[in-house]
This record gives structure tokens, C-alpha cells and sequence, in this order.
């Protein structure tokens, strides 16, 4: 008997929490839509996470997100992939750094989009986001000479290490360590920081080994601005 008592109290409180996920009037029906017909780029990811109200959802290409329930009110909504190397954090990514400090390029490219909602239980509410690339590539070729080059590495200083989703600012001047194949250098940055970069190169040649410090400040102004079409530079070491 009270075996049974016991199952008919779990029970009448099992339908108590279901009305009240259904009928709470704190309870609202939000609907994220990823534009994927807008990201059509080569390197446009295949995944992006959602975060809304503590949430995260993952949607594809193939599969866009159920109705999500969270509290009524005001909330913001980020959307991003998750490239190796990049954490986010409150709203911000960030590439990791090594024991010097200094961070390796991300292969992938990170893009991010940000929006504002607010919620009710009245209507489901309906949210559509387009993440954008917020990384440019940068294309760094070695200038021909008469050396045969046998061993080259370098860094790139105030490149952001950060990018902030919601203001979309690139943040935090960090250094890049640059890695050469046949003299060109391929690398994804968020963008830069300040007025004052450089590049420091180490040469091992047939016949030398030297250093170079480059002033790039005039070349990169304006590195930030259109993310979509790659920047290359001729390095005259």
C-alpha cells in the first residue's frame, strides 16, 4: 500500500513539473536560424554553436535547432564556430598562447555573429544570424636574392589575440609565431592592434645566418577592415 501511495505522489508530481514547464508564464519559445545561403565562402563552416540564456546548441547545414525554452526577458544571442586553438569566453574568442606568451595561427578561420532578443510566452520568437568571417588572411613572401634561404622563422608583433563577438573589436596586441614553407608564410589573424607592427625574422642561408626586424606599420593600416580578400606582402629581408 505504501509502495503504491508513493508511486501515485511521484506521479502527481511529475504532471506538476510538466505544467509548470508548459504553462509557466516565466517560460518563453525562442527559434534560432542560422543564414547558412549567406555563408558561401571556401573556408564558411559546416557546425555553429548558439548560446542563448546559459544554453548551447549545436546547428548545421543540414540541421537547424528545435525551439529552444528559456526565461522571458532580454537576451543576448552569440553564434560562432569553434576553430582548434580558440576558446570563447564570455562572449569573446581567444587563441591560446604558449609558455613564451606568444600564440600559434589557427588553420581554420573563426566566424561570429551577435545578436539581441527579447522574449515573451505570448509568440514564439524568432531570431535569424549570419555569423562573418572576422579573421583576414595574411600572405607573407620572402623577396628573392641570391642566397639559397635553408632555415627561416620569425614572429609578427600586435596582432590581436582576441576578438570580441559583441562589439566585433579586435583585442588583446600579442605576438604570432610565422612558419615558412618555400619562403611564403600563410596565416589567419583576427586582425591588428595599434599603429606599430613588425616583423622579426631569423635566416639561416648558404652562406649567412642574420636577423631582420621590418617595420610593417604603413603596410598593414587597414588590415582590419575587409576581412574577405587576403592581404600580401613582398618581404625584403
Amino acid at each position: 500500500m505504501k509502495t503504491l501511495l508513493h508511486i501515485l505522489l511521484l506521479s502527481i508530481l511529475a504532471v506538476s513539473c510538466v505544467q509548470k514547464t508548459l504553462y509557466d508564464p516565466d517560460i518563453a519559445k525562442v527559434v534560432v536560424k542560422v543564414n547558412w545561403d549567406k555563408m558561401n565562402e571556401a573556408d564558411s563552416p559546416d557546425i555553429i554553436t548558439v548560446q542563448l540564456a546559459g544554453k548551447s546548441i549545436t546547428t548545421t547545414r543540414d540541421h537547424q535547432p528545435d525551439t529552444i525554452l528559456i526565461s522571458s526577458g532580454n537576451h543576448d544571442v552569440y553564434a560562432f564556430n569553434t576553430p582548434s586553438g580558440i576558446a570563447i569566453e564570455n562572449g569573446v574568442a581567444n587563441i591560446g598562447v604558449d609558455k613564451d606568451g606568444k600564440f600559434l595561427p589557427c588553420a581554420e578561420v573563426f566566424y561570429s555573429a551577435f545578436g539581441e532578443i527579447s522574449a515573451n510566452r505570448q509568440q514564439v520568437t524568432v531570431v535569424e544570424l549570419t555569423p562573418e568571417r572576422q579573421m583576414r588572411q595574411l600572405v607573407l613572401a620572402i623577396a628573392p636574392s641570391r642566397d639559397t634561404i635553408m632555415l627561416m622563422t620569425g614572429t609578427l608583433s600586435s596582432v590581436a589575440q582576441s576578438f570580441d563577438i559583441q562589439a566585433a573589436k579586435e583585442e588583446n596586441a600579442g605576438t604570432v609565431i610565422l612558419s615558412f614553407i618555400n619562403d611564403t608564410c600563410y596565416i589567419n589573424l583576427f586582425g591588428i592592434v595599434g599603429s606599430s607592427q613588425s616583423i622579426l625574422l631569423n635566416i639561416v642561408t648558404n652562406r649567412l645566418v642574420k636577423e631582420a626586424n621590418i617595420d610593417l606599420s604603413e603596410a598593414l593600416s587597414g588590415f582590419n577592415i575587409d576581412k574577405s580578400q587576403p592581404k600580401a606582402l613582398m618581404i625584403v629581408p
